[in-house]
Formats: structure tokens, C-alpha cells, sequence
């Protein structure tokens, strides 16, 4: 409400306005990053745009989707797979306007190849010793298992890693067998 007094050359007067106050737009830019399942994950990052200098405004950000295990998280996921990274603000001066989610990935793990893998003399590549963790297996190609070594040298063959563990990745390598001599 706005009052005048009368005076000399005015007449007193009351006038009543409203006025309606919109929230300001902003926008958000999410560096979504991500990582890999065997513990380097970086999560994401938000910043706000048009923010009133001296303002304070806290993003949120949440994270949906299913990791590949399908295990239940709350918060941040820790289990490969895609999820949805979203961001939103809790500030009545202002409203999120344009994009406001971004893919996040956790890749799956990767497993190094075997070394110093040996066999000897005679022997076929079922009698190399191949550890196998407990998320997957190792194994060579069915068609090389029979091949007797007949010479000491060493070898190339291709082995492959099977993951039963869905935050690990099924990957083929080349590694290196060394044949020595047959024990007497």
C-alpha cells in the first residue's frame, strides 16, 4: 500500500498493489564423471549458473538406475553399470530451467593376464597351473589343451577370462607358456 498526504498542490491519496515475485532461473552444468568397479570411482560434480552473487544455493544430486549385479545401493552407487545422475535445489528464489540429469557410468572391472605361466617338457596346456579368483575363470582354447610340448621354448597361446561376476569384464589375452625341461 502506497499513501500521499495532501498538500499545496496534491490531493492525499492510497493506492494498493501487488506484486508477484517469480523465482530466477538458473541453470545447472553436472560433470558426471564415473569410473570402474575395482575402487576408482569419481562421483559427480554440479555447478550452478546465474546464481546472485552472495546467494547460496545447495545442489542435490541422486542417482537412479540398476547396476548390472541388480544389488539394491541407497545414495551413491558402488556397483558397475549406467545409472542417471540428477540434480535439483531446494530455494524458493530460484528454479533448475534446462538440463538437469547426465549418464553416469561405473565401468566393469578388468582382471590382468597370468604370468610366469610354465609347463614342462611333454606336457599339454591342461597341466599349466591357472589361478582362478572367485569371480571368474580362466581357460585356453579347447582345440590347444591336447597339444603335447615337444620342444623347450616358448609358447603364445590366446586365454580367455570368464567373469561370473557381472562387476567384471569377460576379457581374451595373449600370454606367454614357458616350456622347460621335463624332470627325471
Amino acid at each position: 500500500t502506497v499513501s500521499v498526504e495532501e498538500s499545496a498542490n496534491y490531493l492525499a491519496a492510497t493506492e494498493t498493489y501487488t506484486f508477484e515475485v517469480t523465482p530466477k532461473e538458473i541453470t545447472v552444468t553436472i560433470t558426471p564423471n564415473g569410473g570402474t568397479y575395482d575402487g576408482n570411482i569419481t562421483y559427480a560434480a554440479a555447478t550452478l549458473n546465474g546464481v546472485v552473487a552472495g546467494d547460496t544455493v545447495n545442489v542435490n544430486l541422486t542417482y537412479t538406475g540398476t547396476p548390472y549385479d541388480e544389488t539394491p545401493y541407497e545414495g551413491k552407487p558402488t556397483h558397475a553399470g549406467k545409472y542417471v545422475v540428477t540434480a535439483s535445489i531446494n530455494n524458493a528464489n530460484y528454479v533448475l530451467t534446462g538440463t538437469t540429469s547426465a549418464n553416469f557410468e561405473i565401468k566393469k572391472a578388468t582382471v590382468e593376464a597370468p604370468t610366469d605361466l610354465e609347463a614342462k617338457y611333454g606336457q599339454t596346456l591342461e597341466d599349466v597351473l591357472l589361478n582362478n579368483p572367485s569371480y571368474g575363470s580362466w581357460s585356453f582354447a579347447e582345440d590347444d589343451l591336447v597339444k603335447v610340448f615337444t620342444k623347450v621354448d616358448d609358447y603364445t597361446f590366446t586365454i580367455t577370462f570368464t567373469s561370473t561376476d557381472p562387476n567384471y569384464a569377460t576379457q581374451t589375452y595373449e600370454v606367454i607358456v614357458k616350456v622347460g625341461l621335463a624332470d627325471n
